[in-house]
C-alpha cells in the first residue's frame, strides 16, 4: 500500500473519475515530448482476465453489441447507472477486498475529503451503452485552434518570437543560473537553431494527424481500456502516445504503442534526432563564448 504523500502526488495522473460529467479530453503525448504516461500500477495488459485489473478492454468495436465486452474476466457494464464501488467490485470479485483501501485513498484525495465514503456510494457511472455515442463524437471532432497550438507549442518547447527573452530561453533550455544569458546570446542562439525550430513545427503538426488518425482507429477497433477511474502507476515504456478521455463518469484510455505505428514512431524518432542536433549546436555556442 502507498503511503498518503505517494498516492497524493498519484491523484494528479488519474485519468478520470465519476465526479466528471461533462466530456473532457486530455493528451499526454509521447516519445519526443518526452512525457511520462500512466499505466495501472497493477500492469493493465491488452488482455482480458486478471491481467487487466481495474479497467477493462474491449476487443470488439464499440458500435458491436451495444459496446459491451464479451471476454471471459471482463466486466459487462451494467444496463443501470452504478456507483465506483459496484462497479469495480464486481471486476475485482474476491480479490476486492485486497484493493479497495487504495481505491477509497485515491477517491478521497481526489474530492479533497477525509471521510468520503458516502460520495463513494452516491456518485453513479452512467451505463457503458450511454457513453459511447458522447466519446465517439469528441475523438472524431478535429482539432480546434487551441489545442494544435497547444501541441506545437509543446513539441517544439521552444519560446513565441515575441516571448524571446533570456528568461524564457533558460526555462526552455534547463539551463541553471550559473550559465550566464543576454540578449546577445538569445539572438545568436535563435538564429543558430532556427531551421531545426522550422522543422520540429513541421513534425509538430504531422504527428499530430498522424495520431488523431490513429487514436480513432483504436476505438473503432475496440481497443481501449475504460474504468470509474485509473489509480496512478509506472510509465508505459512502449507508449508513443496515450489520449485520455472523460464521459459521463468513465475514464477511457487509448494508448498507441511504438511497436504497433511505424509512421508515428518514425516521425518521434525524426523529432529527436533534431532536438538532438539542436543541443549540439546549442552546447557549442554556450563553450566558445
Amino acid at each position: 500500500m502507498r503511503n498518503g504523500a505517494a498516492v497524493a502526488l498519484g491523484v494528479l495522473v488519474i485519468v478520470g473519475a465519476c465526479l466528471l460529467y461533462s466530456l473532457e479530453i486530455r493528451d499526454s503525448p509521447g516519445g519526443a515530448d518526452r512525457a511520462q504516461h500512466d499505466i495501472d500500477k497493477h500492469g493493465l495488459a491488452n488482455t482480458a482476465g486478471d491481467a487487466a485489473p481495474e479497467a477493462q478492454r474491449t476487443e470488439a468495436p464499440p458500435s458491436s453489441q451495444n459496446g459491451t465486452a464479451t471476454e471471459a474476466g471482463v466486466l459487462r457494464p451494467a444496463a443501470q447507472p452504478r456507483s465506483p464501488r459496484a462497479i469495480l467490485q464486481e471486476f475485482w470479485g474476491e480479490r476486492w477486498s485486497e484493493v479497495e483501501t487504495e481505491y477509497l485513498q485515491v477517491w478521497c484525495v481526489m474530492l479533497g475529503e477525509p471521510n468520503c465514503l458516502d460520495s463513494y456510494d452516491s456518485v453513479v457511472c452512467d451505463p457503458w451503452d450511454n457513453v459511447i455515442p458522447e466519446v465517439s463524437t469528441l475523438l472524431a471532432s478535429p482539432d480546434q485552434d487551441e489545442q494544435r497550438l497547444a501541441h506545437v507549442r509543446n513539441f517544439v518547447n521552444w519560446p513565441d518570437a515575441g516571448q524571446l527573452t533570456p528568461s524564457t530561453l533558460r526555462s526552455a533550455l534547463r539551463l541553471p543560473d550559473s550559465v550566464a544569458l543576454d540578449e546577445t546570446d538569445v539572438w545568436n542562439i535563435d538564429a543558430l537553431v532556427r531551421q531545426d525550430i522550422s522543422s520540429l513545427e513541421l513534425l509538430a503538426i504531422e504527428t499530430r494527424e498522424l495520431t488523431n488518425a490513429a487514436v480513432q482507429q483504436m476505438w473503432e477497433r475496440g481497443n481501449f481500456e475504460r474504468a470509474p477511474f485509473f489509480l496512478p502507476g509506472s510509465s508505459a515504456a512502449d507508449a508513443l502516445h496515450v489520449r485520455n478521455v472523460s464521459s459521463n463518469g468513465w475514464a477511457i484510455r487509448i494508448t498507441l504503442r511504438r511497436s504497433d505505428w511505424a509512421s508515428i514512431r518514425a516521425a518521434v524518432e525524426q523529432a529527436d534526432a533534431i532536438r538532438d542536433s539542436q543541443a549540439t549546436k546549442i552546447r557549442e555556442y554556450l563553450s566558445s563564448r
